[in-house]
């Protein structure tokens, strides 16, 4: 849908945030305040000071054990300046793009032609595709050919991406709030405001010129005089006759222990029916890939509807809700609501 409709939303789960909010290494040797989905600043992840083909490594060490589901996994480079074709027209250097092994079925998203061990990137911005990755890969490996010029990049974002099993309903609720300012009245009447943010920041470039966020290409180079969506979007969103097997985990425990089989799907359990098939961290459900990653204020990426992958679409969110109400409606049919708030 276009117009800012909202169709299937779509959540992708930073791996690192989640894992950094419950005090869980994921690996050493390289810079990690890449990874905690704050854009807005870019540090160097290609060296040319490096000899040859630059390689960059993301251990998977602890996300290894199914703390993501492999068949729905996702990567994403926010805010960064490797582009083929903005930087080969002007002759500073002429990448033919990242490569990356241990993928299939690579999906496009984002800024980006992506195989299953190849990555292309058009333009400077931000990049996201989608893949499966096999439970066995210790790390991400990336390498470019080129040496010639540093590559930055605002934030590393991996992880698993979830989609609702239906669009909401109706009564949808989009809200813009403009809560970067207070105002007060003097003793002679006048209304006197101050304006501490007009919405998201700006994101900078590795030079300090600002452009507006997930911009794809050329923004605003240098100065803020462009035009920027300013307030904070919320979305108040309720799901109605959705099965328990897509909101509830057939599994809570990190192990896959069974005692009791009875009015289990068969999928959610091996061949033998003597284990559960899967754990809490990579059932493919609502409570496994969405709530129980960000359920404390971790942020995620959001995308209100995944079949539109304009730039504008994306937001980093949290769910902004103590709590987490399900409805029965119906045998093991329930209904759920859901606030969704952009933050930065």
């Amino acid at each position: 849908m276009s117009y800012q409709n909202t169709g299937t939303p779509r959540f992708y789960i930073d791996i690192p945030t989640y894992l950094n909010s419950i005090g869980a290494d994921y690996g050493d040797g390289f810079d990690k305040s890449l990874f905690n989905l704050n854009p807005i600043t870019p540090v160097k992840f290609f060296d040319s000071n490096q000899s040859g083909n630059i390689s960059f490594s993301i251990p998977l060490s602890t996300t290894k054990n199914n703390l993501f589901n492999p068949n729905k996994f996702y990567f994403s480079l926010l805010n960064h300046n490797y582009g083929l074709e903005d930087y080969s027209e002007q002759g500073e250097f002429g990448l033919s793009g990242f490569s990356l092994g241990d993928l299939n079925n690579t999906q496009n998203v984002l800024n980006v032609q992506a195989s299953n061990q190849f990555i292309m990137i058009d333009k400077i911005g931000s990049t996201i595709f989608t893949s499966e990755i096999d439970e066995s890969i210790n790390s991400l490996n990336f390498s470019s050919a080129n040496s010639d010029y540093d590559i930055y990049v605002g934030s590393v974002s991996f992880g698993s991406y979830y989609d609702m099993p239906n669009s909401p309903d109706l009564d949808l609720i989009m809200t813009t709030e403009f809560d970067g300012y207070n105002s007060f009245q003097t003793l002679g009447g006048s209304t006197l405001t101050n304006v501490t943010f007009n919405g998201s920041p700006y994101w900078n470039d590795k030079d300090g010129n600002k452009s507006e966020p997930w911009s794809v290409g050329d923004s605003v180079s240098g100065s803020v005089s462009g035009s920027k969506r300013n307030g904070r979007r919320i979305w108040n969103m309720k799901f109605s006759y959705i099965s328990d097997k897509n909101i509830f985990s057939s599994n809570y425990m990190s192990n896959n222990y069974l005692e009791t089989s009875t009015d289990y799907d068969a999928n959610d359990l091996t061949s033998r029916s003597d284990k559960f098939e899967n754990t809490l961290n990579n059932d493919n459900s609502f409570a496994g890939q969405v709530l129980n990653k960000v359920g404390n204020g971790q942020k995620f990426i959001f995308q209100p509807d995944n079949s539109n992958n304009n730039p504008d679409q994306f937001a980093i969110c949290v769910l902004d809700q103590n709590s987490l109400s399900v409805k029965q409606v119906a045998h093991t049919t329930y209904d759920i609501s859901l606030k969704i708030k952009e933050v930065w």
